[in-house]
């Protein structure tokens, strides 16, 4: 039996009062009244239900989803729970508490900013310098020594030979100060005046010391 056909206008007078059955028959509409209720199809009497069709048990209000037992946490199981062996019991207060933790956790820490190139160079250079090491060895295939008598590293007001005294510094043609022994056109290659001297240091006459740092 189905409900009815499309374009079929048969109705009965119980179906009329609306608390009437309407399953279809197939040759004229249920019509009970008892027990009737309504369902997503229409109103339907206890043999015509959903469940009733298709063979199964009514539902109750106490049914839990799949896999969703909830009720057993109640204590009062819902009729399709058989134990166990069944899926899985969900505790609904364990879920809460697990929900209460996701907005308790600590806020992640974030990353750290990363170093520009010119920061980073900064400071390899300075740790070059304090290892007895000329900052200018990055571009070389050998350790470029400091000279025995140039200025200490960490003091840039103490006397000593430094590279803004020597007779190979000077400005390119676009005013950064470069070494001849060992120039480039990269900014990784820039002599700054304060550096301690390398090994490789000439005393420039004061006449002709470039000014740039």
């Amino acid at each position: 039996m189905t409900d009815q056909p499309p374009g079929t206008t048969t109705t009965s007078p119980a179906a009329q009062r609306d608390r009437a059955c309407r399953r279809w028959d197939g040759d004229d509409y249920c019509g009970a009244t008892d027990d009737v209720r309504l369902y997503i199809n229409g109103h339907r009497c206890p043999r015509h239900t959903p469940a009733a069709i298709a063979g199964k048990p009514e539902a109750t209000g106490q049914y839990c989803a799949p896999g969703r037992h909830y009720c057993v946490a109640t204590g009062t199981p819902c009729p399709s729970w058989t134990g166990p062996e069944d899926e899985e019991a969900v505790d609904p207060g364990a879920q809460t508490e697990t929900v209460l933790a996701l907005f308790d956790a600590p806020e992640p820490t974030p990353p750290a900013p990363q170093e520009s190139d010119t920061v980073r160079r900064t400071r390899r250079q300075a740790e070059m310098l304090a290892a007895g090491i000329h900052p200018l060895s990055a571009l070389l295939s050998v350790q470029l020594r400091l000279h025995p008598e140039a200025a200490p590293h960490d003091d840039r007001t103490a006397p000593g030979r430094r590279c803004g005294t020597c007779q190979s510094r000077y400005l390119n043609h676009r005013n950064f100060p470069k070494c001849r022994l060992r120039a480039t056109s990269s900014e990784a290659s820039d002599c700054r005046a304060w550096w301690p001297a390398c090994v490789d240091h000439q005393p420039a006459p004061a006449s002709d010391r470039e000014g740039a740092p």
